[in-house]
């Protein structure tokens, strides 16, 4: 189901967006307090974290940025200590500050987290590296490039990931078991596909309506860029997206960013 309603996503009209997402979610009775069966069956960790806590984290980190986007201190190089702060603040007060003997990740992912497998509930623990949130693409005179990102925009790259391609990351909260290495940490569900090289993911991502980008190794070395519908993706390559039995392609690990000139809503599409 996950990899189907992923793919209807992506290649979908604008109905399918949202409605692959709604597909994969876990039910809840109409009683929100309630818990279905499936949900019951979850880490007591997941079942804590609001199923919106993405995009209402999201949501409070923008407060503590000018309505041009820079910070609130004296200049943009408060917005880093600023961000960091006004994130602990949220997951304080919302209970998401996790316990110091909090299970720890069990091998390095790549250069953004470090990982483990709940095979009991197919989800992917994923916990960025200390005091990072990942990388994201800015633009200047026309032209990508690579930089560390901030906690709001690996929020929002979040959220979008389970817009665009139906997946269904949760933020679990935050982690300091050294006392100054902060964490992020998510679940992510895992993800059935087949591996594909990269001129199979580019072939795939063109015949699903993508436009791919001039510009490569934004990320892993060789990795693509692609452009649809207002948003750009960077960083495949066969590490980070699959394909479908029918050839569709599957990110599920990908950066998104906002095409230049084109905005976006708070906390979506």
């Amino acid at each position: 189901m996950r990899e189907v309603d992923a793919a209807e996503a992506m290649i979908g009209g604008e109905a399918s967006l949202m409605t692959a997402l709604e597909k994969i979610k876990l039910p809840m009775s109409p009683d929100q307090g309630s818990l279905s069966p499936i949900e019951d069956e979850l880490p007591t960790t997941v079942r804590h974290a609001p199923r919106d806590s993405l995009q209402d984290a999201a949501s409070h980190l923008r407060t503590c940025l000018r309505t041009d986007g820079s910070s609130h201190g004296e200049d943009d190089f408060d917005r880093p200590e600023n961000e960091w702060a006004a994130f602990r603040a949220w997951a304080e007060t919302h209970g998401l500050i996790l316990p110091l003997d909090f299970h720890p990740p069990e091998r390095d992912g790549g250069r953004e987290h470090d990982v483990r497998h709940d095979e009991g509930t197919g989800l992917w623990w994923k916990y960025t590296k200390p005091n990072l949130a990942g990388y994201t693409v800015s633009w200047t005179e026309g032209r990508p490039w690579l930089h560390n990102a901030l906690p709001l925009d690996y929020l929002q790259r979040m959220i979008w990931q389970n817009h665009l391609f139906g997946d269904e990351v949760r933020l679990i909260g935050l982690w300091n078991p050294q006392g100054h290495d902060w964490r992020i940490v998510t679940t992510q569900p895992h993800v059935q596909g087949q591996k594909a090289t990269l001129e199979e993911l580019e072939h795939a991502l063109i015949q699903a309506g993508f436009e791919v980008l001039p510009w490569r190794g934004l990320g892993y070395a060789d990795s693509l860029s692609v452009r649809k519908d207002g948003f750009d993706v960077w960083d495949i390559h066969p590490a980070n997206v699959l394909l479908t039995d029918s050839g569709l392609p599957l990110p599920f690990d990908v950066m998104i960013t906002c095409t230049p000139g084109v905005s976006a809503n708070e906390g979506g599409i």
